[in-house]
């Protein structure tokens, strides 16, 4: 299996490229486990996959004067009527593919806020629940 080292990852958030801010970005995905064990299961648990959910964490370095990311972030979290952002994330910046997919999907902004440390570059992390599904694409 060939490695891969990330130099250039990209993310739009309500089809803006936040990429020159972005400093790490993870995709997490899980299903609920919902037993379905019955008395023919043997003594053994039996399960389904349930209900789908996700996050998006993303770490960011600002703006000094709070422009681009954190302001269109504040704009949504405290303006918006639905309180989403649609969001597109590829392992490159480079044309979808086979091996770059792109994966589509609408997160819920339910945070907003700054992280001011002594010593430290301006930024930090936020973490935003997915609402809908994760559409994978290739093409």
């Amino acid at each position: 299996m060939a490695k891969q080292v990330i130099k250039n990852a990209f993310l739009t958030l309500g089809g803006t490229d936040y990429t020159a801010q972005i400093e790490s970005i993870e995709l997490s995905v899980e299903a609920d486990k919902q037993v379905v064990t019955n008395m023919d299961s043997a003594g053994w648990e039996e399960s389904l996959q349930g209900i789908k959910s996700g996050s998006i964490t993303v770490a960011m370095k600002m703006d000094a004067d709070l422009s681009g990311f954190f302001a269109a972030l504040w704009a949504v979290f405290i303006h918006a009527t639905t309180n989403t952002w649609a969001a597109v994330l590829k392992r490159e910046d480079a044309a979808t593919s086979a091996s770059n997919k792109s994966y589509s999907f609408s997160v819920l902004v339910t945070q907003a806020g700054l992280n001011l440390s002594v010593g430290q570059a301006f930024g930090r992390s936020f973490t935003f629940p997915i609402t809908g599904a994760v559409t994978p694409a290739d093409a």
